[in-house]
């Protein structure tokens, strides 16, 4: 590890041992989501968030890693993957500070964790504008975090949130009350035994040299219908659902809803299927994206059978086996405009 990186990590921190603009879109009057692509030629990521900045000198981009949901349960080893990470980073142009990730603490104070990084985050000014909040955390409590971030100053950043699983209640909450898009993709699989492609695309959606967004545009099958378009919500079916009944849950209505689950029993996806329906949610949407659910489709389970008891008929359902919590999954944006036809849910842009 570079010595110089090691400086910029915090040094209570235990985890941490060393240092084309032709692209036009428009809005359909009578679909509330839906786009219209204009131009044959493929969004560029040129006019995502972090590439509106001037030209710095090098590296070009940094991070903040972060940790809004559980403690890691092993240290060393969660500090032993940071560092191999933050190296990967570095490696590419993106330099990475461990600021948002727990501190030497007690039992007690580990567990409320998310709320002293939420108070880190909004007391830092140089934490929200670095370029990007890799959460590298998962688990259950992240909606701790959601009362204690002051949305006002995190959607004034520049920041782009990245954070999968948990942290589906986060980026959903950070589009609901800051509207912003974030990532849905953990990037420790960066390490964790993603392929060289994955990588490369991974790089190449941060750097923004990749004009066809590979990372975020996964493939699959249409189970019902042929087309939807809208902007996405969405992740984790379970972390999703925290937020019903609060004022962090965005607005479904015309737009694609996003599920994905790794544990859990039928009766359980029963239970959630139900709620959603209960909320009215499978009736507003445009369109429905499943990823892949882990545990139940390696026992057989087909998802799109208990799911048509719940759903519309007439919803459009998309089948992908790219996006969830295997190690080689690709990501998708929270907030941003998808475009799903054929074989692939192309992203379409970035909201607003």
């Amino acid at each position: 590890m570079k010595a110089e990186l090691a400086k910029d990590l915090s040094a209570e921190n235990i985890w941490v041992k060393e240092p084309s603009a032709e692209n036009i879109w428009v809005k359909e009057p009578s679909a509330e989501s839906a786009w219209v692509k204009e131009s044959s030629a493929k969004v560029p990521c040129l006019n995502a968030p972090w590439a509106k900045k001037p030209p710095t000198r090098a590296p070009l981009l940094k991070a903040t890693l972060a940790a809004f949901s559980d403690p890691p349960s092993d240290p060393e080893a969660f500090g032993s993957e940071i560092k191999v990470l933050t190296g990967l980073l570095e490696e590419h142009g993106c330099r990475a500070s461990g600021d948002l990730l727990p501190s030497r603490c007690t039992e007690e104070d580990c567990l409320y964790s998310p709320i002293l990084a939420a108070g880190r985050f909004n007391r830092d000014e140089n934490l929200r504008n670095a370029d990007f909040v890799f959460d590298v955390s998962g688990g259950n409590l992240c909606n701790l975090a959601l009362p204690a971030i002051d949305f006002q100053k995190l959607g004034a950043s520049s920041a782009v949130w990245f954070g999968y699983s948990d942290l589906t209640a986060m980026l959903n909450a950070i589009l609901a009350r800051a509207g912003k898009a974030s990532i849905l993709y953990q990037t420790l699989n960066l390490i964790r035994g993603a392929d060289g492609n994955r990588v490369r695309e991974f790089f190449g959606f941060l750097s923004s040299s990749d004009p066809e967004n590979r990372l975020v545009s996964p493939r699959g099958t249409f189970l019902c219908g042929d087309v939807m378009a809208g902007e996405l919500v969405g992740g984790n079916i379970r972390c999703f659902l925290k937020l019903a009944g609060t004022g962090y849950m965005p607005s479904c209505r015309g737009r694609i809803l996003l599920l994905e689950q790794l544990h859990g029993s039928v009766p359980l996806l029963l239970s959630m299927l139900a709620q959603l329906d209960q909320l009215g949610i499978l009736k507003e949407i445009s369109g429905l994206v499943l990823g892949s659910f882990t545990e139940l489709e390696s026992r057989g389970v087909d998802i799109f059978h208990h799911v048509a008891r719940f759903a519309p008929r007439d919803l459009p359902v998309f089948k992908t086996g790219e996006i969830g919590h295997g190690v080689n999954a690709r990501a998708a944006v929270i907030g941003g405009r998808y475009l799903v036809k054929g074989d692939m849910a192309a992203f379409a842009g970035w909201p607003g």
